[in-house]
């Protein structure tokens, strides 16, 4: 019964510092991500041939899929898929700012899908017109990077705390 109780406390001990280490790993690239400059990322000019609002599912930790609205547009010659997410689901600006035909300038990551939205896209310009600011996207990465934060520590508080609890 003893060996149980120790296995079941370094099990959790273990498993709480992980999890607490993937938070801070996840920080740590959100943060990366939200101050890419645009002189580092990929970018591409060409004409818009598509737009629209569509759906986009995202994998969250394995629980579900997280079903949301983008904005997207693709390229003429460019195998990507471009998009963006705006957490009010307004679009309807975006939607009049940019038409097929419109040659612009997008600054992103390359997605190893092309089959999916991009939603690693940073800036949209149109000639020294910027139509989709890489502040947005890179407030959105660092909030998510601190959101990263506060739950890594607090599951090592929390960790600590149980075994601390445990110990008594």
């Amino acid at each position: 019964m003893i060996r149980r109780a120790k296995f079941v406390r370094l099990f959790n001990m273990v498993s709480g510092l992980l999890l607490g280490c993937v938070c801070f790993i996840g920080a740590y690239l959100a943060f990366k991500n939200g101050s890419a400059s645009l002189s580092s990322l990929t970018s591409s000019t060409g004409q818009i041939i598509e737009k629209g609002i569509a759906p986009s599912e995202t994998n969250v930790s394995g629980a579900g899929m997280l079903n949301r609205k983008v904005f997207f547009f693709k390229l003429e010659g460019i195998d990507q898929v471009f998009a963006f997410y705006r957490p009010d689901q307004a679009y309807d600006n975006f939607i009049s700012l940019v038409n097929p035909g419109d040659t612009v300038t997008v600054y992103y990551k390359p997605s190893e899908r092309p089959d999916k939205p991009n939603l690693e896209t940073f800036q949209v310009e149109e000639g020294k017109r910027v139509i989709i600011s890489k502040e947005g996207f890179q407030h959105r990465e660092n909030l998510a990077g601190w959101l990263a934060i506060i739950g890594g520590l607090l599951l090592m508080v929390l960790t600590f705390y149980n075994d601390r609890k445990k110990r008594k």
